[in-house]
């Protein structure tokens, strides 16, 4: 995605990165931890 030099893409998927990641609370093993690490890395935020 980073790849990417619109933010076009990323627009049209954003809400379902972010339910994922919020999805993600309280499983354990530090997935939410590391998905929302992840997705803060998104050029596009």
């Amino acid at each position: 995605m980073n790849d990417d030099e619109t933010a076009e893409w990323f627009d049209e998927i954003k809400e379902r990165l972010e339910a994922v990641v919020s999805k993600t609370a309280g499983i354990g093993w530090g997935i939410h931890d590391n998905l929302a690490e992840l997705y803060a890395q998104l050029r596009w935020i």
